[in-house]
């Protein structure tokens, strides 16, 4: 994995630096994301929104339709958040200090305003959102839109949850002169591979279709898988798009293959080189870590008692992630199993490696027990990356973390406590969980036949894990028990 320096510079065209949202579903209180700055490396301009479902990833997305689209959009009795006064704000900033506002109107009800202070640049209509439900009738009437007039028909918000509905538009325009479509299917490729070819064609009642041919299988609009499809829908989003420009993408993983997942995340950051490209997923193939050492934004949106919140990966902790990404001794600690925790309501258990997450569950089966939390991938590579792992979540706004050491490595657990108070540290009652030949002076936690805990442990582990299960279940984020002693 080569890894391009982030360099903290900005690309001279012009950016969005955050949007502000409150009273708008539930995000009751005032709350800010900041975007990705292209700086000409790979991935530089990607923001990426995460959390579990039903967190207000959408309503993000949704938040900059309203914010951006020409007409006064409306938010009706159900989009107004009550704890809010049912009053709805929502602010986009540019580099250059300029603001464009959407306000619920001062007497109240639905209806807004928009409101501007200096000339922000760039202008939201360099803005394009492709919403998560994309889809194609499988006969359709001929038009034609460029990327203005699509933009200005599907991207308003409307009062019920839509999608994009018009791409047979966008088909037309890409399908005008050999320019757009050689630009277009070049992107393509990229996804779906060099042998793939499709066209418009007609029926003999005069309804057009999609036709896409695939290793000379063809197959029309009308039985067109929406994994296919949905492919075309990023392909368009991004291959006619404008340096300085942002493309916002809902859930673009739908009904992707994997492979296909990956390769679209690898246009993401080639296009984020100079473009701000916003996602919002469900998949860790998009957590892409190169991308965040160069500079991209990760949120994490979350459920409080009073509403929708962001965690933002703070600049400190980038710095500390690259280690992560060069140490070929560990090079799974941040790998798709890690990368899945940012989609859990929160609830995490580190433990130092690999052996570790293998044999606990040996560990929890031998003893009876059962575990509240969700291990973290395979492990966090040493205790002593325990506390870069613990910054991560913290910073994206994970309240409830336990984190289980060998007991000779009891030595990080004050500057653990320290730095993160509300999480919950200890130290296992054995020097390692298994037993290793190699190092016979080291105690191990199981029997050399990796079943069964040792009788004199078995006491001492129980009370740690009915320790970590009494913090994970509790209301306050305080640690139950001394961490130094479990």
């Amino acid at each position: 994995m080569v890894v391009e320096p982030h360099e903290n510079i900005e690309m001279a065209q012009p950016y969005f630096d955050f949007v502000e949202i409150e009273g708008f579903r539930g995000f009751s209180q005032k709350r800010k994301i900041r975007f990705a700055k292209p700086a000409g490396t790979m991935g530089s301009g990607l923001t990426l929104i995460v959390g579990p479902n039903n967190s207000g990833k959408s309503t993000i997305i949704e938040a900059l339709m309203a914010v951006t689209q020409t007409a006064n959009p409306t938010f009706s009795e159900g989009k107004r958040n009550a704890i809010a006064g049912s009053r709805v704000e929502i602010k986009i900033v540019g580099n250059d200090g300029g603001t464009r506002s959407v306000k619920t109107i001062e007497s109240g009800g639905s209806e807004t305003n928009f409101e501007t202070d200096g000339a922000i640049s760039p202008h939201p209509s360099k803005v394009f959102i492709l919403q998560s439900r994309r889809t194609l009738d499988p006969f359709f009437n001929k038009q034609q839109q460029n990327r203005s007039q699509n933009k200005n028909a599907s991207q308003g918000l409307s009062s019920t949850r839509q999608g994009q509905t018009n791409f047979n538009g966008r088909l037309f325009e890409i399908n005008k002169n050999s320019d757009n479509r050689d630009k277009f299917n070049r992107v393509l490729s990229r996804v779906l591979g060099s042998d793939t070819d499709w066209t418009i064609d007609q029926t003999d009642q005069g309804a057009y279709y999609l036709k896409i041919s695939k290793n000379e299988i063809s197959h029309t609009s009308d039985g067109l898988g929406e994994g296919l499809l949905s492919a075309f829908f990023i392909v368009d989003a991004l291959y006619d798009s404008e340096p300085g420009s942002m493309i916002v993408i809902d859930e673009p993983e739908l009904s992707l293959h994997p492979q296909l997942q990956k390769k679209i995340m690898s246009l993401f950051a080639e296009y984020a080189k100079d473009r701000q490209i916003v996602i919002s997923t469900h998949s860790s193939k998009f957590i892409d870590w190169p991308s965040i050492v160069n500079g991209a934004c990760i949120h994490r949106v979350f459920n409080q008692t009073d509403g929708s919140d962001i965690g933002t990966l703070q600049e400190p902790t980038r710095a500390k992630i690259k280690g992560f990404l060069t140490n070929l001794n560990n090079p799974h600690t941040l790998g798709l199993e890690a990368s899945e925790v940012f989609f859990l309501d929160d609830h995490v258990v580190l433990v130092e490696g690999q052996e570790d997450v293998v044999f606990f569950p040996k560990v929890l089966s031998d003893l009876d027990l059962d575990m509240t939390g969700e291990l973290f991938g395979w492990g966090v590579g040493g205790a002593d990356n325990m506390s870069i792992v613990s910054s991560i979540l913290s910073d994206l706004g994970f309240t409830k973390v336990a984190g289980i050491v060998d007991c000779d490595r009891a030595d990080v657990l004050p500057q653990l406590v320290a730095a993160f108070p509300t999480f919950h540290f200890v130290a296992q009652p054995a020097d390692d969980i298994r037993f290793k030949p190699h190092t016979p002076e080291k105690s191990s936690l199981l029997e050399p036949a990796g079943v069964t805990v040792r009788p004199d442990f078995r006491q001492p582990m129980t009370e740690l894990i009915e320790g970590v299960n009494a913090y994970l279940a509790s209301d306050t984020g305080l640690n139950p028990i001394d961490p130094h002693t479990g």
